[in-house]
């Protein structure tokens, strides 16, 4: 399962960034990419059998360098991460929000460029 909403870290946090994504797949928030459901009620019962994972893409043609990508993938392949290795009962928005406050610090650690303001964004 690789879904374009959500999972599609080429595209834009925010309509302010600009990306040559944003023209084909709009926008997805950290919040979006963290509700977003891999095996919803979009699919048939006789489906959802054939789900065994979901995976996160992120198409640099676009990027030059190193720090973009970073930038565009974190924090939100922390929220994929969650949402495909949780089950959907022991997650919450906040908690996470909550939690990110360290994950920041790691990537600060880490010398990873990301979206600081990522959990703001609604």
């Amino acid at each position: 399962m690789t879904p374009s909403y959500g999972f599609y870290l080429d595209f834009p946090q925010t309509s302010k960034e600009d990306s040559l994504a944003a023209n084909w797949g709009g926008v997805t928030t950290v919040k979006a990419a963290y509700l977003f459901e891999p095996v919803n009620s979009k699919l048939a019962s006789d489906e959802v059998q054939y789900v065994i994972g979901a995976q996160a893409n992120v198409w640099t043609e676009y990027m030059n360098n190193t720090a973009k990508v970073e930038y565009m993938m974190f924090p939100r392949l922390s929220a994929i991460s969650e949402v495909l290795w949780s089950p959907k009962d022991a997650r919450n928005w906040d908690d996470f929000k909550s939690r990110m406050v360290i994950q920041y610090q790691r990537y600060k650690i880490w010398g990873n460029f990301y979206n600081p303001a990522g959990l703001d964004m609604e």
